[in-house]
């Protein structure tokens, strides 16, 4: 079983096709036939064969004096999947010589041959073929030879050769975008290509010149060199990355790459795959860099594992460590790594069935943004959920959620949790549709230190709640014989969570910032269907298009306390929290998630998304992210609304007080694609407070039949970055990852 993910070096295929074209697809024990007296009996010699083989053509004669068979006009030989086409053809049968001349095209399989003469010696395997053409399609590789030669040792040797994967038609004076040239050609099937005298070309003008070269020509992966990765950045300088390709065995491999940048330093990076079974792969990423800026050695380590013991007990493994804080704001280019703030490392091992899952959680957490190690891990975390377990045949389903956590912290004192709430909940459908979802339920959690690290304590908490819907729909028929279909599902929920108890509890996370509740939340979604007319009469119906989604949710406090989390007092009205999605067909979509807060009178976030798509000519991308600054300490003091939790996750009774700076900027992306196959990208990331650019980024990409070109260039606030990424199919690629993504045409809103 091979390594997902592994990186091949590219196979030519020559060998394995002349072997079969010049060799395995012929008659080889036509020597053995006794000799003929006539044309039928020649015919008979090839019909009796172990291999049937046929021959025909416009004329044939047979001379006993030199043991000679002729075929002239329209020559067409077929053997199983071998099919030859020729002008005339003249076969010896004494010493089992072939030759045909004019005209010639074989196929073997999908595998294509043409030339003009072809010797063939069916008993020691040789032969030669001149100015000869083979295209390859599962490769795409057309190869052209003045000389193909095939040598008894099971060598081919190949003068005045090219190698290309363009198509173009030579007899009207086009030109392949690029090719390889060798003076002389030498492969062994399953080892290796050497070539002497290598010219590379690009439109027939030559760039590079190489005395020698060997490419491995094996179908299996082999060990060797693989294309460089080339960049230049403003603060880094010239950059180039060399990897090196390893195969470890038939499950595994590795790739050890070499990273210069010439104004920083010098460092490696070791990326390790396995895959040991269907059930069972993973892969170990090393990074080491010696950083002449800061004057040491950096590293990052992560992982990803996972195995499948079977269809329901699963082990996950990811993990990431960093040698500094700064690392990955130094040292990567993608923003998604340079704006992390926390890297974690997470060990799952979960079983489940239909009503049950149970799952072992180890969490290491690393904080970028702090520099004392204050953080607090999951070593380890059992949990176990029970979900809508009905009981006997009545509408009663019994839910159970537990844990038992230890909270291990580096500075400071850890402390160890147990937490079991059972609840039940009643399904009572009503007259005028309503449907009634009554609850009731007991958390109970108990910690081995309170929130000073001295005795137990514990927590009792009563859980009840009701839950009432009534959904409700309307069609209407459309002039093209679909449908138009409105749904509206209003719905409202009680939740009473009562005294928490003891106040000195330790906080670690929503388990523990459960407070006591009186509230009221109220949601209602809007759908807009439309529904196709059927496929033919009695035809099942298409798909429809879900046009129109919204709701709008909103929770209000029948009594108002202080909340011992925050230590604010929460408003009687939560803020109000929209959702939409406008799809009017396939070319545009919007989506948004707001919430307005009626003390502050201001949306306090806003995620808004819309694409806007003119295939093929363009597509533009919008974003804006907004959230509001919060404050505990501020007069009046400013908090965020929080969005669910862990009793309904419409909730928006609870209070975010964690002091956080205001984020406000816009994203903008397009995609323009030209004629000839040009396209050329634009991505920008703009902070509307500062008024200023975080980073920017650009991109031109030309596609043609057989090759691909695309430069971007970064632009970032401490650092400018250009790279080259060149394609040639089949031989060659230059990759990059500076602007991951960057080409890529948008399908859905960005999370």
């Amino acid at each position: 079983m091979r390594p997902s993910g592994r990186p091949y070096a590219h196979p030519v295929c020559i060998g394995v096709a002349l072997g079969l074209v010049l060799a395995l697809g012929w008659p080889r024990v036509l020597s053995a036939q006794g000799p003929p007296t006539g044309l039928s009996r020649v015919e008979r010699s090839f019909t009796d064969l172990k291999v049937p083989a046929d021959i025909s053509a416009d004329e044939m004669a047979y001379s006993r004096e030199r043991d000679e068979l002729a075929a002239n006009g329209h020559v067409r030989l077929t053997q199983g999947t071998l099919t030859l086409q020729a002008d005339q053809a003249l076969l010896h049968r004494a010493s089992g010589h072939l030759t045909a001349t004019g005209g010639i095209k074989a196929n073997n399989g999908t595998d294509q041959l043409e030339g003009e003469t072809l010797d063939l010696d069916l008993n020691t395997r040789s032969g030669v073929l001149t100015r000869g053409r083979l295209f390859l399609p599962r490769d795409r590789y057309r190869l052209t030879g003045e000389r193909i030669e095939r040598l008894p040792d099971d060598h081919y040797r190949l003068e005045r050769a090219t190698i290309t994967t363009c198509e173009c038609d030579e007899s009207k004076g086009e030109r392949p975008a690029w090719r390889v040239r060798a003076r002389r050609l030498t492969i062994q099937p399953e080892h290796y290509l050497i070539a002497r005298g290598v010219v590379f070309d690009i439109k027939n003008v030559p760039v590079a010149y190489l005395p020698y070269l060997i490419w491995p020509v094996k179908t299996e992966r082999q060990t060797g060199l693989l294309q460089p990765h080339l960049g230049y950045s403003t603060s880094e300088g010239w950059k180039i990355r060399q990897p090196l390709y390893l195969t470890l065995g038939p499950s595994q491999d590795a790739t050890l790459t070499l990273d210069h940048r010439a104004e920083r330093g010098t460092g490696g990076t070791m990326e390790y795959r396995y895959r040991l079974s269907r059930r069972s792969q993973g892969q170990i990423d090393v990074e080491l860099f010696h950083d002449r800026i800061t004057g040491g050695s950096r590293r990052r380590v992560s992982t990803a594992q996972a195995v499948d013991f079977s269809d329901r007990l699963q082990l996950r493994v990811q993990g990431e460590y960093v040698s500094d804080d700064a690392v990955l704001r130094d040292l990567q280019s993608s923003i998604t790594d340079r704006t992390k703030r926390t890297v974690e490392s997470n060990l799952f091992l979960t079983y489940h069935d239909p009503y049950q899952t149970m799952t072992l959680l180890a969490r290491y957490t690393q904080d970028l943004d702090v520099a004392v190690d204050t953080d607090t891990h999951l070593l380890p975390s059992l949990e176990y959920r029970l979900v809508d377990a009905r009981a006997w045949n009545a509408p009663l389903f019994v839910s159970l959620q537990g844990s038992a956590t230890n909270f291990w912290r580096r500075t400071g004192f850890s402390t160890q949790r147990a937490d079991l709430f059972p609840i039940l909940v009643w399904r009572q459908e009503a007259p005028l549709g309503l449907i009634f979802t009554p609850r009731v339920g007991v958390r109970e959690t108990a910690y081995s230190k309170d929130a000073l690290g001295g005795d137990p304590a514990r927590r009792e908490l009563g859980v009840a709640g009701l839950g009432i819907a009534d959904p409700a729909r309307r069609e209407w028929s459309r002039s093209n014989g679909g449908l138009l279909i409105h749904a509206i599902e209003p719905a409202v929920l009680y939740t009473y969570v009562g005294e928490r108890g003891d106040e000195n509890l330790p906080r670690f996370d929503e388990v523990d910032d459960i407070s006591e509740q009186h509230l009221i939340t109220a949601s209602v979604i809007n759908r807009l269907i439309t529904e196709a007319p059927r496929q033919g009469e009695g035809g099942t119906p298409v798909p429809g298009l879900e046009v129109l989604w919204v709701r709008l949710t909103e929770s209000y406090r029948v009594r108002r306390r202080v909340d011992p989390v925050s230590g604010m007092v929460p408003p009687t009205w939560s803020a109000v929290r929209g959702e939409a999605t406008w799809r009017p067909d396939t070319a545009l979509l919007f989506d948004v998630d707001a919430s307005y807060d009626h003390t502050r009178r201001t949306f306090t976030t806003v995620d808004v998304d819309a694409q806007l798509a003119w295939k093929p000519y363009w597509d533009l991308t919008l974003g804006h992210r907004s959230t509001s600054d919060a404050d505990p300490g501020a007069v009046p003091p400013r908090a965020l609304t929080r969005r669910g939790d862990l009793l309904d996750p419409l909730s928006l009774g609870g209070l975010d007080a964690v002091q956080r700076d205001a984020i406000d900027y816009y994203i903008v992306g397009t995609h323009l694609y030209l004629p000839m196959g040009i396209t050329l990208a634009n991505k920008a990331y703009r902070n509307r407070q500062t008024n200023a650019y975080t980073e920017i980024d650009y991109g031109l990409q030309y596609n043609g039949q057989c090759w691909s070109v695309t430069f971007t260039y970064q632009d970032l606030p401490e650092k400018n970055e250009l790279s080259v990424m060149l394609t040639l199919v089949g031989a060659i690629s230059v990759d990059s990852r500076m602007v991951s993504g960057l080409f890529e045409s948008p399908s859905k809103p960005p999370n």
